[in-house]
């Protein structure tokens, strides 16, 4: 199968929408960029992911799933985890810093291991299916619906005041798997007209309940315009054809070794005093750097692919 470019390209988008999203100053309620980007980013950047996932791959026993994720994605992570861990906590010698970070890794770090813990997810759904255990899977899938409706709503922090959920780490390892799921299932449907249509409208009056609703009921449009939003896309990537590699798709392909390190530079930023504009002109210097500086190492050397892009 050709790789799809133009998923690249979105994949391209979304992680540049990530740094931005991390470079903003201010709360999701001071700040509307960082509102707008918070909105559909990560679950459209799990679709695509889940989209991606065969299931060939699924059915294959957990060791091999395991060493067949040891090099795209566990080893660059653990170097990751270890290095911003230890500056996290350098001041520290307890334990429990350390044991608090596997439960809850460094802000961005949840994201490698949510999508391991999602594959093994999918794995228990697609033997239910094999089973033919059709309950268990719709009670699953129901459950997974209703924490992504409910974390939506109130967000992770308020519910860890409760000390057994504190324990279940962090809550995107649980709520986000449905729009992974979706794009899973996805690409093996035929994207109906109509659907589109459905999708569309759903999306739109998604965005507009969102801005007007309270509590629950923002949890449940923000989860069905995202899933809007993702069979949109996914639709898209079945109609729209690119021929080459462009900027956007480059950048799509290298979009690990880009999450898992471009929080250093920011760490560097935010340290410095300087005022807010300032950091501002800085930050359109330094990342379009970093992003080229990535671009350009790849495939000049083999340590580098291995342990930095996740290429064997």
């Amino acid at each position: 199968m050709n790789r799809n470019i133009f998923l690249d390209q979105v994949k391209g988008l979304l992680i540049l929408l990530v740094i931005i999203g991390h470079i903003a100053i201010g709360n999701l309620s001071d700040n509307p960029l960082r509102a707008v980007i918070y909105f559909f980013h990560i679950p459209l950047f799990l679709a695509i992911t889940g989209y991606f996932v065969k299931q060939s791959f699924i059915e294959q026993p957990i060791k091999q799933i395991l060493l067949k994720y040891l090099h795209r994605l566990i080893i660059p992570f653990i170097i990751a985890f270890l290095f911003f861990t230890y500056f996290n906590f350098q001041s520290t010698i307890s334990f429990e810093p350390f044991f608090s970070s596997i439960l809850y890794p460094f802000y961005h770090l949840w994201y490698v291991p949510a999508i391991i813990l999602y594959t093994f997810y999918l794995k228990f759904i697609e033997l239910l299916n094999k089973y033919e255990f059709k309950i268990a899977k719709i009670l699953t899938l129901l459950f997974f619906v209703v924490i992504a409706i409910l974390f939506e709503t109130y967000g992770q922090w308020k519910v860890n005041q409760i000390e057994w959920l504190f324990y279940l780490g962090d809550k995107r390892f649980y709520y986000f798997f449905i729009y992974f799921y979706f794009g899973y299932i996805l690409k093996e449907i035929s994207f109906s007209k109509n659907y589109i249509i459905l999708a569309l409208l759903s999306f739109i009056f998604g965005i507009i309940l969102y801005g007007i609703s309270d509590e629950i009921i923002k949890g449940v449009v923000k989860v069905t315009a995202n899933l809007a939003l993702i069979y949109l896309v996914l639709s898209l990537a079945t109609r729209i054809i690119v021929q080459k590699d462009n900027l956007l798709s480059r950048i799509g392909q290298i979009s690990l070794p880009l999450y898992l390190w471009h929080v250093l530079p920011l760490l560097i930023l935010q340290a410095m005093p300087w005022n807010k504009i300032l950091y501002y002109k800085v930050s359109l210097v330094v990342f379009p750097l970093f992003c080229c500086i990535v671009m350009f190492l790849e495939n000049k050397n083999r340590y580098l692919d291995r342990y930095f892009y996740g290429r064997v």
